[in-house]
């Protein structure tokens, strides 16, 4: 995968008159590549984010977000590891989870 950078560097170069060759040798990139490039083949592509599905966490989340909106309120020290949320949940009795 290319940086945003290289491609403007391959683009330029071949603007100077660089040859397709040159310019893969000079990169380190196949001529392939270099080509994908200079045809507009090979644009970055946008990342998409998703969101992350929980199977298990899936009824509990509300629950776990309003602790750690708490947390970020509260002093460093006090805040809550992934283990402590876990039994603070299950003390509540509202969870049935257990580790697989």
């Amino acid at each position: 995968m290319l940086a945003v950078d290289h491609y403007a560097r391959i683009r330029r170069a071949h603007r100077d008159g660089m040859s397709i060759g040159e310019i893969a040798r000079r990169f380190h990139h196949s001529r392939r590549k270099v080509r994908e490039v200079l045809r507009g083949d090979g644009e970055p592509k946008a990342y998409s984010r998703h969101r992350q599905h929980y199977r298990r966490l899936g009824e509990y989340l509300g629950v776990i977000e309003a602790i750690l909106s708490e947390d970020e309120e509260a002093p460093r020290k006090q805040g809550h590891t992934a283990m402590r949320i876990f039994e603070r949940l299950k003390a509540q009795g509202s969870m049935a989870l257990t580790f697989p």
